[in-house]
């Protein structure tokens, strides 16, 4: 599950530097896979420990980057977050209090 995670973060990152005429190298360089390493597998990152919480279904107090980039592209729809699994997954997740075991069964 780990592998395919890391394989499809990577394909949508791809997908939204694309729309977004951004550089398509930068999923594969630090600023990409490098901080997707990092933060997924470093237990002293603020996203780690996030999602630590949620899989113990602590949600309670629930803060950090990602959730007000989530609520940002939501609220400015600025990405169309349903055409990409795994970012529309996080967003149910983190905004709307979904079951992580029953959206990432899905996958």
């Amino acid at each position: 599950m780990r592998g395919y995670l890391a394989v499809a973060t990577l394909h949508e990152m791809a997908e939204i530097m694309r729309q977004k005429n951004g550089h398509p190298e930068t999923p594969y360089t630090l600023a990409g896979l490098g901080d997707l390493v990092t933060t997924a597998t470093s237990k002293d990152s603020h996203h780690h420990e996030l999602g630590r919480q949620i899989a113990r279904q602590q949600r309670d107090n629930l803060h950090g980057e990602g959730i007000n980039t989530l609520q940002t592209l939501r609220d400015r729809n600025l990405l169309a977050i349903d055409q990409h699994p795994l970012l529309h997954c996080a967003e149910q997740i983190m905004l709307d209090n979904a079951n992580p075991e029953r959206l990432l069964s899905c996958l």
